[in-house]
């Protein structure tokens, strides 16, 4: 095959590439030649871009982003020194175009055409991450993502929670404090009574959903810490499946940021409970005494210890939830759960921190 070609400048030829022909300027008479990527070389480029972008839709985004910047970064920089501005326009349409057809693949509607990912309680794209805390508002344990327009109830079943604390409510008599969200999972989890269509709740049912509501808000504040101690579970601008990682890092970052020193083995959360049932049997309320003052001090996690020092006029009559000073250095009087000594300390009037049964979303 003859590797020369005669042509005319006006027909044009490829060229490594590139397409080199002359054409009239846009808006004038004059005539141009013009050096602009070949239609070869941009349909090679798209055929890359396009089986990158059939690939496993397992994937995360940012692997697949990766993949296709070191591809198309080396094509762009071959071609830069053109007029390729009207090329690139249309590859990066095409891009584009691809990328979003895999992130379709990858999160498929549901089966009426909805969106999985979109929330009819909050009118926002988002996933759902179940949450179980302790009695306090401390979060031990947080689950992989799901799709937001799942219900609560389908994504516990979906982790194996429903079951799990259903047997522990069984055999340990811990049963799990939820919201209406959560009704009729099984008789290991207390929730509010619902109001009937057309009917009122008894005087009895609206004691019980103040008592119920009550300790169950307190155990909310394991979501409040998580959520806005760390932004990046308000606005997640990535991979919805990336929501995992990063709740589980929230979760053991804020136990180290937060965590007091001191019982953070088992072996010292045991020695703990063994003093309390001493406490428990001892005859007499010296005896209790006694082994009171002897019992380590947990941490105990109230919605102070997640607060800042104040600024302003606030800062006054601020005092630091541990260690009882205010930034000011004036004295403050103690809270209402302690009482002053002859000299000058405080000692809480709250029982020691118990096991008690866990509590979700």
């Amino acid at each position: 095959r003859e590797k020369t070609l005669i042509t005319h400048i006006e027909d044009g030829l490829d060229f490594l590439g590139w397409r080199i022909q002359r054409h009239r300027k846009r808006g004038a008479s004059k005539r141009f030649v013009y050096l602009y990527p070949a239609k070869k070389a941009l349909r090679s480029i798209m055929a890359k871009v396009k089986k990158l972008c059939w690939q496993d839709v397992n994937l995360p985004l940012d692997a697949l982003l990766h993949q296709l910047n070191r591809v198309l970064r080396g094509w762009t920089a071959y071609f830069r020194h053109g007029s390729s501005k009207a090329t690139f326009n249309y590859l990066r349409a095409y891009t584009w175009k691809q990328v979003f057809g895999w992130l379709r693949r990858k999160h498929p509607p549901g089966p009426n055409g909805a969106d999985l990912w979109w929330s009819g309680k909050h009118k926002h794209h988002g996933g759902n991450v179940q949450v179980i805390s302790t009695p306090d508002g401390w979060p031990i344990w947080v689950s992989p993502v799901r799709p937001g327009r799942e219900h609560d109830t389908t994504c516990a079943r979906h982790h194996g929670l429903i079951d799990a604390l259903n047997r522990i409510a069984a055999e340990l008599g811990m049963p799990t404090l939820v919201d209406l969200g959560y009704e009729n999972a099984g008789d290991g989890f207390r929730h509010p009574h619902k109001k009937p269509a057309g009917g009122e709740l008894t005087d009895a049912q609206q004691t019980y959903n103040k008592v119920i509501r009550g300790v169950h808000g307190v155990c909310e504040r394991a979501n409040a810490l998580l959520k806005t101690t760390f932004k990046a579970l308000r606005r997640v601008s990535l991979d919805p499946s990336r929501i995992t990682k990063i709740a589980a890092a929230a979760l053991v970052l804020a136990a180290l940021r937060y965590k007091p020193s001191g019982l953070k083995k088992r072996a010292d959360w045991e020695e703990v409970w063994d003093l309390q049932r001493k406490e428990d049997a001892a005859p007499d309320e010296p005896a209790k005494r006694k082994i009171r003052d002897s019992i380590p001090v947990p941490p105990k996690y109230t919605s102070a210890d997640f607060l800042r020092p104040p600024t302003g006029r606030r800062a006054a009559s601020w005092t630091c939830p541990r260690s009882g000073s205010s930034p000011t250095g004036r004295p403050t009087p103690p809270p209402p759960s302690c009482t002053a000594g002859p000299d000058g300390t405080t000692a809480s009037r709250r029982r020691p921190w118990r096991r008690t049964s866990p509590t979700p979303r």
